[in-house]
């Protein structure tokens, strides 16, 4: 079993995928000010509630908005699972080429989306991620990501229109 989580201003998205296969989907409050004690308690938690054990984990995977809160959920899982995650950012190889001035400001969540979209869709694609902020991306017919845009969310689109 692998453990996926996408670290966002909003909330925390974490996964547990077996053989490509997704196995079950959590969602936890981004809380700055929460430990890594409380979210490996309310992690273990959750998943024994579905009948999975992070103790069975091969390997995990982040990718994150929030600075902060990463070295938290990194050490969360690893006090469940025994095994640092792998967090999406420079250096990391995932076999997307950045065509962009400073490929270090793409954000690790976006990297992710645009490497799943280069598996499971036709080129070229729009990669659109709607959470907190609306991130647009582009990945072109080579398969590179040359650019895209963050813009306001739904949440603070609406709120501010109100």
């Amino acid at each position: 079993m692998i453990l996926t989580m996408d670290i966002g201003n909003g909330a925390v998205v974490f996964c547990c995928v077996e053989d490509g296969r997704l196995l079950h989907k959590f969602v936890l409050s981004s809380v700055p000010e929460r430990t890594a004690d409380e979210y490996a308690a309310l992690m273990d938690l959750l998943t024994r509630h579905a009948g999975l054990d992070l103790r069975d984990i091969r390997g995990a995977i982040a990718a994150s908005v929030v600075p902060r809160l990463t070295p938290v959920l990194c050490r969360a899982v690893e006090q469940l699972s025994g095994r640092a995650p792998l967090v999406v950012g420079p250096g990391v190889k995932t076999g997307l080429n950045i065509r962009m001035d400073d490929p270090t400001e793409l954000g690790g969540d976006l990297v992710a989306a645009a490497v799943a979209a280069l598996d499971r869709y036709p080129l070229p694609c729009v990669v659109v991620d709607m959470g907190t902020a609306m991130a647009i991306g582009v990945v072109d017919r080579s398969g590179c990501y040359v650019g895209g845009l963050i813009c306001p969310g739904m949440a603070l689109s609406s709120s501010s229109l109100a």
